[in-house]
């Protein structure tokens, strides 16, 4: 027998390395295989929700610009386009709308770039009925492109309009202050309505879609929701707390000052729900800033037949607020007039001394 003379080469180690959590690794252990094993099941409904409940799109975006007086109301900002981000498991259904949770890239928000991207997405919905086994099953179903457009465009014209008879409150105090050397006795709450834009996507792939963003309130910081008005009567509510009292009776003020800025027309319905009553949401902290959102516009019924702004603009809480209003510390000291009998008033000139319709809030 002939041996062969050639030197036997060793075995190389290998240099694969086994997969962390494959079943050849000898790390995992047979407790470890076992969980891992049993994991191997078909994938549950909340599972596979964060697949289906998650929808991003490319949309057009029409941001609300900050405005100083009503004289810029009829500007609009140019458009951008924007990716929107939704997750159908995070969801409120209102009386009359529905609000997801999401982001946009870039964030769209500047004054508040902690939650820039974070967005509160609403669309305006009916509800859909069917029979499942013997089950009536309930629906919240958006509507179509062209109701989304009539009522989401509205809400943000409500916004806007809010948000400037908001600041002209503040710019009144600051001018008022000024002007009479005077010192407040008491704090004034600082509140903002939140930064508002609409949304579409009317790609040729793509359903058209609209969509209300609005500026995330995070509670976990503005603290616990509160009612303080309601838009069926100027009257406030009955509330214990003094500092939710206080809040209450500031805006009561508002209120009050906003009939007279506008010469008896109209006011910003004051009223807190939570997602329950149509455009009477008002999102208020304890500590720090306090946000708003959900306005409703109260205008005067003789303005006009038809339905200005949105349909909580109830004509009997616009003409019982002569009745139901009660002048607080904020009516007294800021010399609110009393007499709402607004035709009497001279032209371009009210009783508080503030002298033109451009409702300005520069100092």
């Amino acid at each position: 027998m002939i041996q062969s003379k050639r030197p036997i080469t060793p075995p190389r180690p290998s240099t694969k390395r086994p997969l962390p959590e494959s079943p050849g690794s000898p790390e995992v252990s047979r407790e470890d295989m076992m969980r891992l094993v049993k994991r191997q099941t078909y994938s549950s409904k909340s599972e596979l929700g964060a697949f289906l409940g998650q929808v991003s799109m490319v949309v057009v975006v029409h941001p609300m610009r900050l405005m100083s007086s009503l004289d810029e109301l009829r500007d609009l900002d140019s458009a951008a386009t924007l990716i929107l981000h939704t997750d159908s498991r995070r969801q409120m259904i209102g009386a009359f709308k529905i609000a997801s949770f999401g982001s946009v890239s870039p964030g769209i928000f500047r004054l508040a770039p902690e939650s820039g991207h974070a967005v509160c997405a609403k669309q305006s919905y009916y509800k859909s009925t069917a029979k499942v086994g013997g089950m009536s099953l309930v629906q919240h179903v958006p509507h179509d492109f062209q109701r989304q457009g009539k009522t989401l465009t509205m809400e943000l014209r409500c916004l806007l309009w809010a948000h400037v008879l908001h600041s002209a409150v503040y710019g009144f105090t600051r001018r008022f202050l000024r002007e009479n050397n005077k010192e407040l006795p008491f704090t004034l709450p600082w509140m903002r309505f939140v930064h508002g834009a609409l949304a579409s996507s009317t790609g040729a792939s793509t359903v058209p879609t609209l969509y209300l963003l609005e500026e995330v309130i995070d509670q976990s910081k503005e603290g616990a929701f509160r009612k303080y008005i309601n838009n069926a009567s100027a009257a406030v509510l009955d509330l214990k707390n003094p500092e939710d009292r206080h809040r209450a009776e500031f805006l009561a003020f508002c209120q009050h000052y906003q009939l007279i800025k506008t010469h008896g027309t109209l006011f910003v319905s004051d009223c807190l729900s939570r997602h329950i009553h149509h455009n009477e949401i008002y999102w208020l902290g304890l500590g720090g800033q306090s946000l708003l959102t959900d306005p409703q516009i109260m205008s005067s019924p003789s303005l006009d037949s038809r339905q200005l702004f949105a349909d909580g603009n109830i004509g009997k809480g616009f003409e019982s607020f002569q009745n139901d209003h009660v002048c607080n510390k904020f009516c007294e000291f800021f010399e609110l007039q009393r007499d709402f009998d607004f035709k009497t008033n001279v032209e371009g000139e009210d009783s508080d001394g503030v002298k033109s319709m451009a409702i300005s809030v520069a100092e």
